[in-house]
């Protein structure tokens, strides 16, 4: 026992030893309720995302990437917050951490989940851009499998070169990154977050003029509302989205780059720790929550659309029923 206790005062990340560390109950409870809190909120979210797509019971595979992608999304932040959640709710419920299988399965598992969606809506944003901005269609294959090959085959491949790396881990509030060797996992984490960022600001600059011009030749009457105009006007919500939730992220992860780079004076100070530990926490666990409200944002923009398509055909039939009564 003493022995026991002797090891983890030299190293407190390991199997074993207690997940409060310095007794600090108030951080240690409220950075495991905040998450295990928005885990759930997000989780439920993509729950109803997930059965209101199922319950359409639609040909998806034969519809526009604009229509799966949201699937895709929800599945993914569902899987990652009962990962997630299950990871604070161990450290909260047994106060200790857990034997390195289960550090191993729920960090690679966390980590893979998290840098797969980054490199998704990345993709995503590309896509968007040579198909709005470019007037390009590319084939992605059914059900989009090209778009998952890469991001996962990209995900998974720095997962597998960060376990003998000695980078997934225990951190002090959660397992994933390693927190006493996190160089490695720090560069993967900035790399993926700013791939992620450049890719939807670059597309969203160039998306927003079209959209703008699309706008206002749409109000007065250029030209029609049309099914690949709505999915179009769907995309660009989930790039928008994108920016929304991996720009701070970004600029988040190249601080605490700057900061490993430096010493980590900044994670040395407890005040700017607690603070970097609510920032990520939020950051990392409420996309769940966001993307849901981007998935029924698409949904009354495809419902205008579908109106507008109905009306403009309906306006058609009278214009030509008119002039067919002037011949006569």
């Amino acid at each position: 026992m003493e022995n026991a206790s002797s090891s983890c005062s030299q190293d407190p990340l390991q199997s074993g030893c207690p997940s409060h560390q310095n007794k600090d109950f108030a951080l240690f409870y409220s950075v495991h309720i905040l998450a295990l809190l928005l885990t759930s909120i997000s989780a439920t979210s993509c729950l109803v995302v997930i059965c209101s797509i199922v319950h359409k019971r639609c040909k998806l595979s034969r519809k526009n990437v604009a229509d799966r992608f949201p699937l895709y999304i929800a599945i993914n932040d569902f899987l990652f917050g009962i990962i997630h959640g299950t990871d604070h709710l161990v450290l909260l419920v047994t106060g200790v951490y857990p034997e390195k299988w289960v550090v191993y399965l729920l960090g690679c598992s966390s980590m893979f989940l998290l840098w797969y969606q980054q490199l998704m809506y990345a993709l995503i944003a590309v896509y968007t851009y040579f198909d709005v901005a470019c007037e390009k269609r590319v084939t992605t294959g059914r059900w989009d499998y090209r778009l998952h090959i890469v991001a996962a085959s990209l995900a998974g491949i720095t997962v597998a070169i960060m376990v003998p790396l000695d980078s997934i881990g225990l951190s002090r509030f959660w397992m994933g990154a390693h927190e006493s060797s996190p160089l490695y996992n720090v560069i993967a984490s900035t790399t993926f977050t700013t791939i992620q960022a450049i890719c939807t600001i670059t597309a969203y600059s160039s998306i927003r003029c079209v959209v703008l011009s699309y706008k206002s030749r749409l109000q007065i009457g250029q030209i029609s509302h049309s099914y690949h105009d709505t999915a179009a006007m769907c995309l660009v919500t989930f790039v928008k989205i994108g920016a929304i939730l991996y720009l701070p992220t970004a600029l988040f992860f190249w601080a605490i780059a700057f900061d490993s780079a430096t010493g980590l004076r900044l994670q040395k100070n407890e005040s700017f720790y607690a603070v970097g530990i609510f920032t990520i926490v939020v950051l990392c666990n409420c996309g769940g929550f966001i993307n849901t409200i981007g998935y029924f944002t698409n949904k009354r923009i495809k419902a205008e659309g579908k109106r507008a398509r109905r009306e403009s055909s309906v306006k058609t039939s009278i214009i030509s029923l008119e002039s067919s009564i002037h011949k006569i």
